[in-house]
């Protein structure tokens, strides 16, 4: 932190041109008066203060007048007034920042450093924003250092202060790795179980239960990684949507699994299933073949009993219409709609925050 300042009290002897040879020893720096900042935004308002390292030089910029004839040594006396005064210390501060995490992780902080001086030197100082340098790296772990301006917390009132604004932009990439290719791989998944065999239902519902609850554990260590916050973020949006989709499966390929009945006929006014004369070598329901051991007798089995149901072809098919095509329009114009909405805040409207 660099500060320059006019003290009119000050006289300065044999000022040099170079401004390192006009640098102030320890004990002259605690004889001057150094302006006293204030950073509001931390946690106990810290100040600047003197320390090991601390230098204070007199920049070399008016005309000198030299010392009276009475003095025995020739002396060339600089005013204050005319000549700055230059604070130099380095800080290390931690600053309260204000998150907004509505679009994460597509979003972009705004971090700031309000800088004031005391209520009882405002009607004396007034703080005058000159410029800022980054010196470090403008690419950093999580984030991307966008821009950083410092000017007047209020243009209007100078006497607010003024204030450091740094824009970081989150680098995207590792929660698409970590979160949306996962997610989206397991939707995937689910919808292809769309294409399994009737008689592979048990193995339908279990891959979307399974993947429902892959969802559900990723949206738990996702949402428990970030501050809690009340209202609902973008990831949240996209995780919630992909739990819905093997959810919204398990009830689909339910409901189809129902309208598979076995064929019945009218005995006496009472609805009665057909059951073979031989039941233990033609009907799999009596001889076990469905809860056989060997697991490709019981595949025989099932393909074999599904075989003998009778379908409700219309719901079978208004079914299989909104498995195989409707729900991966759904997931498509939601996917480009999400996608869509979040790169263009990343590129475009985050910048302008």
């Amino acid at each position: 932190m660099i500060m320059q300042w006019h003290d009119y009290r000050l006289r300065y002897y044999n000022l040099k041109s170079t401004k390192s040879s006009n640098a102030l020893s320890k004990d002259e720096i605690q004889k001057i008066w150094i302006p006293l900042i204030v950073f509001i935004n931390t946690d106990s308002n810290e100040a600047t203060n003197l320390g090991k390292d601390t230098e204070v030089t007199v920049s070399r910029e008016g005309n000198f007048t030299r010392s009276a004839d009475n003095v025995a040594e020739e002396i060339n006396i600089f005013k204050g007034n005319e000549n700055i005064l230059e604070f130099q210390e380095i800080y290390t501060k931690t600053f309260k920042c204000e998150y907004e995490l509505q679009m994460y992780p597509f979003d972009t902080q705004k971090c700031e450093v309000v800088m004031m001086v005391r209520d009882l030197e405002k009607r004396v100082l007034i703080i005058t924003p000159d410029r800022i340098v980054m010196e470090g790296k403008t690419v950093l772990t999580q984030y991307i250092i966008l821009s950083w301006t410092l000017g007047y917390s209020n243009q209007t009132s100078p006497t607010d202060g003024i204030r450091l604004v740094i824009l970081l932009k989150r680098r995207i990439i590792n929660e698409i790795l970590t979160t949306y290719l996962p997610s989206f791989l397991l939707i995937v998944i689910v919808y292809t179980t769309n294409f399994f065999k009737p008689f592979f239902f048990e193995a339908v519902v279990t891959v979307n239960l399974t993947a429902l609850l892959v969802l559900t554990t990723l949206f738990i260590s996702v949402s428990g990684a970030l501050p809690p916050t009340a209202y609902v973020k973008m990831i949240d949006i996209w995780l919630i949507f992909a739990q819905m989709i093997p959810f919204f499966e398990v009830l689909l390929h339910t409901y189809m699994d129902s309208k598979r009945q076995e064929n019945e006929i009218n005995h006496h006014g009472t609805s009665r299933q057909i059951k073979p004369k031989s039941p233990k070598k033609t009907n799999l329901m009596y001889d076990g073949s469905l809860v056989a051991r060997n697991e490709e007798e019981e595949l025989n089995a099932r393909r074999k009993f599904y075989d003998l149901l009778h379908e409700d072809e219309f719901y079978i098919r208004l079914g299989d219409i909104a498995a195989k095509i409707i729900l991966p329009v759904i997931i498509f114009l939601f996917s480009l709609a999400y996608w869509t909405y979040g790169l263009f805040y990343y590129f475009v409207g985050g910048n302008y925050i």
